[in-house]
């Protein structure tokens, strides 16, 4: 599965990604000081290929590939 990771707010975030088939809109935190991954709320749109960035302490995702698309 390929996936984007950030860091934002002393957690780490991964959301997207593509696991062969299809893009993913999961999103998931991992807490250092837990040492825990948890699920996040889903993206609503599936993304393979994502940027992702923080601006103002909010994390976004972008991507420049449209899994819809792919489906027609």
């Amino acid at each position: 599965m390929f996936n984007i990771i950030n860091y934002l707010n002393f957690n780490f975030f991964q959301v997207g990604g593509f696991d062969g088939s299809t893009g993913l809109n999961s999103a998931e935190m991992y807490d250092p000081r837990t040492h825990e991954w948890r699920m996040i709320a889903p993206m609503s749109t599936r993304r393979s290929s994502v940027g992702v960035g923080v601006v103002n302490g909010l994390l976004y995702a972008v991507s420049y590939y449209c899994v819809m698309a792919r489906l027609f």
